[in-house]
């Protein structure tokens, strides 16, 4: 029995809650100047200012949660909510990284992106 049609909305929306009260929580302790993009190896090629990073990040969230939840005819809501999920949870791996000064940890990125095809195939079948 799966879960109830609002749940993964109600679940995403905590998940977006929490992402934001974080950052508010580190925003103090992230550099000036941030990496926001990285190469194949983890290491950073493109650097902006934290509310640049803010802003790209709260533009494109949005963005792509508004496309996700208007197209639930045709994508489910439970794959929407998953993509919207690992969004938050690379952006997360970014934070992290610029805390530390290090590199993205490229195997994670990885992993997400292959639950993210392996759902987008799982649904696509109709299963």
């Amino acid at each position: 029995m799966g879960l109830p049609e609002p749940w993964p909305l109600i679940l995403f929306l905590l998940v977006l809650f929490l992402h934001f009260l974080q950052l508010g929580f580190f925003w103090r302790k992230l550099p000036d100047k941030m990496s926001f993009q990285f190469d194949l190896f983890g290491e950073p090629n493109y650097y902006c200012s934290k509310k640049v990073f803010l802003t790209l990040g709260a533009i494109f969230l949005s963005a792509l949660s508004v496309t996700l939840f208007l197209a639930q005819s045709s994508i489910p809501l439970v794959l929407s909510t998953m993509v919207l999920f690992c969004l938050l949870l690379m952006m997360q791996m970014v934070i992290y990284a610029n805390i530390r000064s290090d590199r993205l940890p490229v195997l994670g990125f990885l992993a997400i992106v292959a639950v993210l095809i392996a759902a987008t195939v799982f649904f696509s079948k109709g299963a």
